[in-house]
């Protein structure tokens, strides 16, 4: 099971797990965007 079947699975049966879930990965993506962001005016 994949790991964003996994996510989906877990929103589908648990909001409140879901939005954690979601929450993590929305931060994940935001500090490689700001290292992206970093790296190209550094």
């Amino acid at each position: 099971m994949c790991e964003l079947c996994l996510i989906s699975f877990l929103i589908q049966n648990n909001a409140a797990w879901g939005q954690l879930m979601f929450a993590l990965l929305a931060e994940r993506i935001l500090c490689l965007l700001q290292d992206c962001i970093y790296k190209g005016f550094g």
